[in-house]
């Protein structure tokens, strides 16, 4: 059974590994062929492999066949649809899952509505005007893959509400409106119980779910501390509930008095799990929820039939479930760090048993916990918190014994004994501001690692797994290397004289990340947004922890408009010793020095030179006072020039009118007002990279601009089409372009 349900795992797998969907006649003939050797050697592994692989792709090629029509994209639409899903409503913004009743439209849209003139709450039926696309998400490499997102919850269009003032048709209804009611009630409950307390927004996030009143600096402090996974409602969560409902059904069922223990047993299963049931609720079945209370269904179901449950066998048939359930649970790091950590508990308990003494036992499975989970963690987030075993050993036990036990009984007696039930909230706020207090202490930068290849994570896992095993393993040093290899730079490192550039997929905007050996340039942050997100947040710093860039040297913000300089104040408070250059003073960034014409530094035998804007000149349009960087090594030349048009353009090229090089990031994204003819011939670049988003409004780049660039002899590339894009200048002439969404392309990316 065990190597079945692993067969079928690996099977799913494979198939989301795929760059394209197969051809039906592909599909069949291969199948046809793995089932007929399968039965041939009586192998069950084959044949669950074939089935996983099925399975997962038939979801799949449901998926997207209910995607967005293209002759509909950015067209106004009248949609009569049901409300399913509010993701943490803001004041003025909301973003919403909508099952349309219109004909002809996906089974579900993910909306962005800003301003909304009602609350939106989940069972309501609304008629709004909307504008949606096709999924399409930026693509880089490090950063999270969104279109993933939105494939697996089964988005089949993305857009926003046109207008502030929709038609409510009925008010909420149904399980889900019910459920959002109870939810919001309690939640209003806890927040007057602990008015004006510092720790009320964690309770309330960790009894209802609610997340959007936690402050950013506490989620910095979690994250630098390894112990985010807490903030949310998660297997963790709901299995200390159960536990704790399962040990006292059956001391009340009088296990130890009992001439019939096993039925108390029984009882005991049964209250632990509606009780978890009943925490998932009220966490809005969110899906770690849902996977933990297919895991504790699986432990019940072996004690109903009189079976002791094998652990690893329980595991595996949880495994198997929840991919029948949700055949692409796979894609969200949730499924990972779920089946990662329950698998890493049992294997520290296996070892745990051979050491005397349960607290160093329960120390050595929590050191097992944190050393097996972090080949995953620096696969997802290209970081690990050094101070995690410490952070963890502390809050793990408070958070399961103490604040979560604590927080759902206080929210629970307060319905009977308001204050009562306010005096155990309050002492629960209190335990919890003492961790908050210790874990700020122990916070420090995360350890930024080049995120690993499939083949090195795993080496990582079987080092992990050396190191924490029982001392019969043997080479335990040898575990530490290979659980250690990230630290040691096994990306590529470059040479001196050498240099990378990379233009992110910023959306409509522009930042680029130029590497040397030694050191790292941020050029431009790219935008924000009304919701409060950035893309030095969603992009930029995950691409720098991704390439194993701990502190950029520098940073130059071209000019002030928002989709060059959105993420800034981002990036500086993440990296407050970084330098600021930029030819526009912007508040809140610190010791910000000008960019000037003249201004040259050498990297590592790279050298940079600063070619506009001239000192003292001022412009008509912003625009024209972007910098521009000419970034050169023996290998090549690359010249980024922010948002210049043409009046700057000409200026530029009575400075420096030999001005040939490799590579153009082209100026303000290829509109019609830049890229002159004069710029296009003295620079002879053998690519243009255009940094806009695919589909923007303004028509960004210009097919006019496009075509003179292609006349002059360059290969035009584009982010909003090909993902963030890359060139290494090693030796000789530049490598080909690293285009993202083509070498990390799957079969739920967008084709444009």
């Amino acid at each position: 059974m065990r190597r079945s349900a692993i067969a079928f795992a690996l099977g799913a797998f494979f198939a989301l590994c795929l760059p394209a969907m197969p051809s039906i006649w592909h599909l069949l003939t291969i199948s046809a062929v793995l089932v007929a050797l399968g039965l041939r050697w009586r192998s069950l592994f084959v044949l669950a492999f074939v089935l996983g692989s099925l399975w997962v792709l038939l979801a799949a090629s449901q998926r997207l066949a209910d995607r967005l029509h293209p002759a509909l994209e950015g067209q106004d639409l009248r949609v009569t649809g049901t409300v399913v899903f509010v993701a943490n409503p803001a004041p003025d913004f909301t973003r919403f899952t909508l099952a349309p009743d219109t004909p002809g439209l996906p089974r579900r849209l993910r909306l962005s509505w800003y301003g909304a003139s009602q609350e939106i709450v989940p069972g309501a039926v609304w008629r709004l005007t909307v504008r949606i696309w096709r999924p399409h998400a930026m693509q880089n490499p490090g950063a999270s893959d969104y279109e993933a997102q939105l494939f697996r919850a089964g988005i089949g269009a993305v857009g926003y509400v046109r207008g502030k003032d929709g038609v409510r048709l009925s008010d909420q209804s149904g399980w889900r409106g019910a459920l959002w009611r109870f939810r919001g009630a309690v939640d209003d409950r806890v927040e007057a119980a602990l008015a004006g307390h510092a720790a009320a927004p964690v309770v309330r996030a960790l009894i209802t779910g609610f997340r959007d009143d936690i402050p950013k600096r506490l989620w910095e402090t979690m994250r630098a501390t390894g112990t985010i996974h807490l903030m949310a409602i998660s297997g963790l969560h709901v299995g200390v509930v159960a536990a704790l409902g399962f040990l006292v059904a059956r001391r009340l069922a009088g296990f130890r008095r009992s001439r019939r223990p096993f039925n108390a047993l029984i009882a005991g299963t049964a209250c632990g799990w509606l009780l978890a049931a009943a925490y998932a609720a009220l966490a809005g079945f969110s899906l770690p929820t849902l996977r933990a209370l297919i895991m504790l269904g699986v432990v019940g179901l072996a004690f109903g039939s009189r079976r002791e449950p094998a652990l690893l066998g329980g595991l595996c048939v949880a495994l198997c479930i929840v991919l029948f359930h949700d055949p692409l649970a796979m894609l969200g790091s949730g499924f990972w760090l779920s089946f990662g950590a329950v698998a890493a508990i049992l294997w520290g308990l296996v070892v745990a048993r051979r050491r005397r003494g349960r607290l160093r036992g329960f120390m050595y499975a929590q050191v097992a916990l944190t050393l097996v989970l972090a080949p995953v963690l620096i696969q997802w987030q290209g970081e690990l918190p050094v101070s995690s075993v410490l952070a963890n050993l502390l809050a793990v036990p408070v958070f399961s014994f103490f604040v979560v036990p604590g927080a759902l009984a206080g929210a629970a007696i307060s319905y009977v004994a308001p204050v009562t039930g306010g005096w155990i909230l309050h002492r629960v706020a209190d335990g919890l501001q003492w961790v908050i207090s210790v874990l700020q202490t122990l916070a420090v930068a995360p350890l930024a690692v080049a995120t690993p290849g499939p083949v090195v994570t795993l080496v990582m896992l079987v080092g992990a797994l050396l190191v924490t095993g029982p001392a019969a393993l043997p080479r335990r040093g040898i575990g530490a290397l290979m659980l250690g290899l990230p630290l040691f730079g096994l990306a590529a490192r470059l040479p001196d004289g050498g240099f990378e550039v990379t233009a992110l997929d910023v959306g409509q905007g522009l930042s680029v990340i130029v590497r040397t050996r030694r050191h790292a340039l941020v050029f431009d942050t790219g935008p924000s947004f009304r919701s409060g997100a950035d893309t030095a947040a969603m992009v930029v710093l995950p691409v720098l922890r991704g390439f194993g860039v701990r502190q950029p040297d520098l940073l130059i913000l071209s000019h002030g408009d928002r989709d060059h300089v959105g993420g800034a104040a981002t990036l500086v408070r993440r990296f407050p010793n970084i330098r600021v250059l930029g030819s526009q003073l912007l508040p809140g960034l610190g010791a910000m020095q000008r960019c000037v014409r003249g201004q040259r530094w050498v990297w590592d035998g790279v050298v940079f030179e600063v070619l506009h804007p001239p000192l003292a000149m001022r412009f008509e349009r912003d625009n024209d006072s972007s910098c521009v960087v000419r970034i050169g090594a023996a290998p090549g030349t690359v010249l980024l020039t922010g948002d210049i048009e043409r009046a700057a353009e000409r200026i530029l090229l009575d400075y420096a009118p030999e001005l040939a090089v490799d590579v153009v990031i082209a100026p303000h994204h290829g509109s019609r007002t830049s890229s002159s003819p004069a710029l296009v011939a003295a620079t002879q670049p053998s690519w243009v990279v255009f940094a806009a988003a695919s589909g923007n409004r303004w028509g960004f780049p210009a097919p006019g601009v496009v075509a003179r660039w292609h006349r002059a002899g360059a290969i035009s590339l584009w982010t909003g089409r090909d993902g963030a894009i890359g060139f290494r200048f090693v030796s000789g002439r530049p490598a080909a372009p690293r285009q993202h969404r083509q070498r990390a392309r799957r079969i739920w990316h967008e084709r444009r």
